[in-house]
């Protein structure tokens, strides 16, 4: 075999260990994640629905802080004096640490709800106790001051994952379908490459 051989089937195996490098690992962060679908809702029907990934077991606290960071939102401010009381999503409606202190039963507040085969549950405990599973479902809904009337109307949309899921968008998921559509591409344009290597190392023995 000449040097230029050698050099040649040198860069093949290299990029074949690359090519196998960049292959992504389908499920392997699937022991440790889980995938939980949430919905935080504004007046007027304004409901943001993502489905974010998260370690298994984690808070609902865990679940809004990964919704916030990867909307760029604020950081949620819960009341010092009671870590599960939320002041405020985004900043809205109070970013005051002691929101609860000066609480006013007719302002607006943030209620908790979970979904439970298809239909929402308003939630009795405390949101650092609920643990994430699979395919959850959480929902956020800015109360308009109506809960001092005995009145906590549940998100408008469905409390279903598969419903949830289907509504939103690529993109909107994160980025797995980006980082997935780039290994894919590396992963072609290095097959061709090893194509073209292996056609010139066939002609120069011949």
């Amino acid at each position: 075999m000449t040097s230029v051989s050698r050099r040649a089937s040198t860069l093949l195996f290299a990029l074949a260990a690359l090519l196998v490098g960049a292959a992504p690992h389908v499920g392997a962060s699937a022991p440790q994640s889980v995938a939980v679908a949430i919905v935080v809702e504004r007046p007027n029907h304004d409901a943001v629905v993502r489905v974010v990934h998260v370690p298994r077991g984690a808070s609902a606290a865990v679940v809004l802080a990964t919704l916030s960071n990867e909307e760029g939102w604020s950081t949620p401010v819960y009341d010092t004096s009671w870590s599960g009381f939320l002041c405020a999503i985004d900043g809205r409606p109070s970013a005051a640490a002691t929101c609860l202190s000066s609480f006013n039963p007719h302002a607006p507040t943030w209620a908790f709800w979970l979904g439970h085969e298809g239909a929402w549950k308003y939630a009795t405990s405390g949101i650092t106790s609920v643990a994430a599973t699979d395919h959850q479902v959480e929902g956020w809904r800015l109360e308009p001051g109506t809960a001092s009337f005995g009145h906590v109307a549940a998100p408008s949309v469905p409390a279903s994952f598969t419903a949830l899921e289907a509504s939103v968008t690529p993109l909107e998921h994160g980025t797995n379908e980006a980082s997935s559509g780039t290994g894919l591409v590396l992963g072609v344009g290095l097959i061709s490459l090893l194509g073209c290597i292996a056609v010139v190392l066939r002609r120069r023995r011949r």
